[in-house]
């Protein structure tokens, strides 16, 4: 599954409850269910509030992460690490960044990718498609960045997948080709269980190996004051649910 981010605002909260919320509270309705309909977008006003709480997508993250499988099969132990990707950013000439680069959240997953492979010393491979028009795929950026930044080639890049089922199904083959069916496989925690998911339908056995497993705030009061940023990751969070069950029946399909 793989919404734009106008779609993703529009029809999943708290876009969606904030946008109707105040269509039930400013619109004129007709007198007769004038009542309910304010009642009801007092209520989603509430719930864009809660989710606004940084412990709320906190909790989310750490119910999605809760039973990913983070030790490696004993009888098929992982022989390649693939590295999923995420955004690319853009600049403008004249920068000290190239024209176009892998973003925040790609970069933490090659970095972390990076250190697994030294570690263990298998090979990388690398997936993901033009996520910007008129920028290289990303999947060779982060091939860039491999090189460039941690010194490691990656030996595998696809570079023609828009989407995580994508990644899973285009990658595979490369893996297959060279008879590997389990890998490490490296993206946020959060994004892991539908990725698995991805894998295991194409064929390919997956163990966790998320960049960051969310932990309960230590300052719980700090949690509990509404913030901005906040609203953004319980978006994400709700994302990977919905997707993680659109997933979950597609592989049965």
């Amino acid at each position: 599954m793989s919404l734009g981010p106008l779609p993703s605002a529009l029809l999943l909260p708290p876009g969606n409850l904030l946008i109707g919320g105040i269509a039930a509270v400013v619109l004129p309705w007709p007198r007769r269910a004038r009542r309910a309909i304010h009642w009801l977008g007092r209520a989603a006003l509430v719930l864009v509030l809660i989710m606004a709480l940084p412990i709320v997508p906190t909790l989310m993250e750490i119910a999605l992460q809760s039973r990913l499988r983070l030790e490696p099969p004993a009888r098929d132990p992982p022989r390649a690490i693939v590295i999923l990707s995420a955004e690319v950013r853009a600049s403008a000439p004249g920068a000290l960044e190239p024209a176009a680069s892998v973003g925040p959240v790609t970069l933490q997953r090659v970095e972390a990718g990076a250190r697994l492979a030294r570690r263990t010393g298998l090979p990388i491979l690398v997936t993901g498609g033009v996520v910007l028009p008129g920028t290289p795929p990303v999947g060779a950026l982060m091939a860039r960045e491999l090189r460039t930044s941690f010194g490691l080639p990656a030996r595998w890049i696809e570079n023609r997948s828009k989407s995580t089922w994508q990644n899973a199904a285009l990658s595979a083959p490369l893996l297959l080709a060279a008879r590997i069916h389990s890998i490490y496989l490296v993206t946020d925690a959060g994004h892991m269980p539908r990725a698995i998911i991805a894998f295991r339908h194409a064929g390919i056995v997956a163990t966790a190996a998320p960049v960051r497993l969310a932990v309960l705030p230590r300052h719980l009061l700090a949690a509990l004051i509404p913030a901005p940023y906040a609203l953004a990751r319980s978006e994400l969070e709700i994302h990977e649910a919905v997707g993680l069950l659109y997933y979950w029946l597609r592989a049965r399909w």
